[in-house]
């Protein structure tokens, strides 16, 4: 028989089973609820053939996909996905991926979903304060929300970097193209030189872009995130940082000069809340 994880990795999906486990373990079973999934859609014979969910409507915004080049995991529901603006009722359809800004979401949402889930998406959104006072915004009195945030601009790799092309084909080195917290430690001029010594100029382009320029990363800080879930309408909260390894002394001190004196391992941020 299939276990659970086999079925999410039968998706290409991994990370996700941890989170929504993780989100079962923490809020409750989702069986006969109404669930919203801000930045992804988990597939239909997951969440509604398996684990019973009444209803299931993810949002996404395909843009950041268009730009990275990645492979995005929503995009397998592609008989079930329509923009935004074409949507009337969230009682037309069981399972649906939405295209579009969660924080432009219509007051017919209001009110409507047992439970609010997300994860690692929150690191791409603009305006963490009106997404988190939306998903407050759609949850029925009692309803919880479950969120993990992840990589943190502060982590080792918050540079969150997509794929990188040469010639059209993904360039990979076996080393990492931007050294551990070198995003941090390094202006975007700094960090062009160093990696113009050993990468080609294309491909260096491409990272000081992603790294620096591209709006479809945040780069918040683990102290945005908790005051953005403080000002949005829950009646409980709790927010947990995620650690990994801490940065050498070396680094840490390089790290230090430019942001003062905090932590450097804060990999991501969970949330959790109820209305």
């Amino acid at each position: 028989m299939m276990t659970d994880e086999a079925l999410f990795r039968g998706f290409g999906l991994d990370y996700h089973y941890l989170h929504f486990m993780e989100a079962i373990a923490s809020c409750g079973s989702i069986e006969g609820k109404r669930v919203f999934e801000i930045g992804g859609c988990l597939p239909r014979e997951i969440v509604i053939d398996h684990y019973k969910a009444a209803k299931w409507i993810g949002i996404d915004l395909p843009e950041y996909w268009k730009e990275s080049g990645d492979q995005n995991p929503s995009a397998r529901v592609q008989n079930n996905r329509m923009p935004l603006r074409d949507y009337s009722s969230i009682a037309e359809i069981d399972h649906l991926c939405l295209e579009g800004d969660v924080s432009r979401l219509p007051p017919s949402f209001n009110a409507q979903f047992d439970f609010v889930f997300s994860t690692s998406a929150l690191e791409h959104v603009s305006d963490i304060r009106g997404t988190l006072s939306s998903a407050a915004r759609i949850l029925k009195s009692g309803g919880k929300f479950y969120a993990v945030a992840m990589q943190l601009w502060l982590s080792s790799t918050g540079h969150h970097l997509p794929t990188i092309l040469k010639d059209g084909k993904p360039f990979e080195l076996e080393a990492p193209l931007i050294p551990p917290w070198a995003h941090l430690y390094l202006s975007p001029e700094e960090l062009q030189e160093n990696l113009s010594t050993r990468l080609p100029g294309d491909v260096v382009q491409q990272i000081i872009y992603f790294t620096y320029l591209s709006p479809h990363i945040n780069r918040a800080m683990p102290d945005d995130y908790e005051r953005a879930f403080m000002a949005a309408d829950f009646s409980g909260r709790c927010a947990v940082r995620i650690y990994e390894a801490p940065a050498p002394q070396d680094i840490q001190a390089k790290l230090e000069t430019r942001y003062g004196t905090r932590r450097f391992d804060q990999w991501g941020i969970r949330l959790i809340g109820e209305k």
